[in-house]
């Protein structure tokens, strides 16, 4: 019996003492940095000296085979490079970031700390030292070349705003905007993957989502507000809705097509409204890209039946057409002479619709019959960019008349006490 236990306890002490040497690798040797989630951006990427890295898994023979020439490259190198390790087999997310998937993998931080070189070469020291001051050569010459050594993503600044502690709340959590908010770790391969589909969806989103990123090695309060645990997290914030996460694929496809969707079930209803005075106007178009007109024919002429199933058919429109962040806008025929001049109506009766572009000063006229299909297939067009466009030709925005508003009945419709609103 006491033999059996004798064993036991001796197979207890071997595991033991294998697995304190497998938690110490480089314990032992000074010269090796151990390098963790905490300290790798800080010490790695953000730093000025060229980095050897190890990933390395206690458990891995090769690895352990490796220690001592790798000690030795660190001891030649001292004040020339930096050499460090990874224990890829506790900090896997930190190996994952860099897509290490046998052991040991070694990289070499030089030039670009976003775009690391895997190391190819030979398991001696001499070899590890030649490739770190190769790649120290070449950063010297890129220095003197005028060259900048990268530690942040190359994010597109005209579409992609960049987020601090400071402008966030009043940018995005106050906004009356929806925004698509990257956290991120320059660091982060992952990241660094995403950075040119974020970018292209930033861009095919413009008019209707803002895009913003915010740098999590930087800033630190929004990050836990928001319980970031990872990189990258993207969240989009929606006016009156609590943060969404982004569960979406990583393409710029997937991007457009998520947001599309969630901007759709999430953003209120457009607001169609009659023009009744010229504070209406610049109150509901003033940050719109667009302002969609219609004037419908006089109440005489088209009984409130007929004129609520243009209406109707309208407001159903700019439902399916929110996501464009469009303003809706109607009149009766005559009511406000001085817009009509201005966008030509009148050539072919009403009702009739028209698309302003205030800011490129242009307009598109709808032309046929006043249907539901064929308003769609010319508002279609306007948002792909098609469609002949005409010139707004005055400088000043048109007057406008306050009127009253229509009360949903049928009547007689006089003219009285109109004024122009100054």
């Amino acid at each position: 019996m006491k033999t059996k236990y004798s064993a036991i306890l001796l197979q207890l002490i071997t595991i033991l003492l294998e697995l304190n040497f497998l938690q110490a690798l480089y314990s032992d040797h000074k010269k090796v940095i151990e390098l963790t989630p905490n300290n790798f951006e800080k010490l790695v990427v953000k730093s000025d000296e060229v980095w050897v890295v190890e990933f390395y898994a206690p458990w891995c023979g090769y690895c352990q085979d490796l220690v001592p020439e790798y000690s030795k490259a660190a001891y030649v190198l001292r004040g020339v490079a930096k050499v460090g390790a990874v224990n890829a087999d506790q900090h896997k997310e930190l190996a994952a970031t860099y897509t290490i998937r046998g052991f040991p993998t070694v990289k070499i931080f030089g030039a670009d700390k976003l775009k690391p070189e895997e190391y190819k070469g030979g398991k001696t020291a001499k070899e590890i030292a030649k490739a770190a001051l190769k790649s120290i050569k070449e950063k010297v010459i890129n220095l003197l070349e005028g060259k900048k050594q990268q530690t942040t993503l190359n994010l597109n600044k005209e579409h992609v705003i960049t987020l601090t502690d400071k402008n966030f709340n009043n940018l995005v959590k106050y906004s009356d905007n929806p925004w698509m908010v990257l956290f991120y770790a320059p660091w982060c391969g992952h990241c660094q993957n995403l950075e040119p589909h974020w970018n292209a969806a930033a861009r095919q989103l413009n008019k209707i989502v803002k895009f913003g990123s915010y740098d999590c090695t930087v800033y630190s309060s929004k990050s836990k507000e928001y319980r970031i645990q990872g990189y990258p997290t993207v969240k989009l914030f929606i006016p009156k809705v609590s943060p969404i996460d982004y569960d979406g694929g990583r393409n710029v496809a997937d991007i457009v097509l998520w947001v599309s969707q969630k901007i759709e079930t999430y953003l209120p209803n457009p607001e169609l409204l009659e023009i009744i005075s010229k504070s209406v106007v610049i109150r509901e178009c003033e940050e719109k890209n667009l302002a969609i007109i219609s004037f419908l024919p006089d109440i005489l002429d088209c009984r409130s039946s007929c004129r609520n199933s243009y209406l109707d058919i309208l407001k159903d429109l700019s439902v399916r057409f929110k996501i464009n962040k469009w303003c809706w806008l109607w009149s009766e025929a005559n009511a406000q002479p001085q817009i009509e001049r201005v966008l030509q109506i009148g050539g072919s009766g009403y009702p009739t619709l028209v698309a302003v572009d205030y800011n490129n000063r242009s307009f598109a006229t709808f032309v046929g019959a006043f249907t539901q299909g064929n308003l769609y297939d010319f508002l279609s067009n306007i948002r792909a960019g098609n469609g002949h466009k005409t010139p707004i030709l005055v400088k000043t925005f048109p007057a406008v008349f306050v009127v009253d508003p229509w009360d949903g009945n049928d009547k007689d419709v006089s003219a009285s006490n109109e004024k122009v609103e100054l």
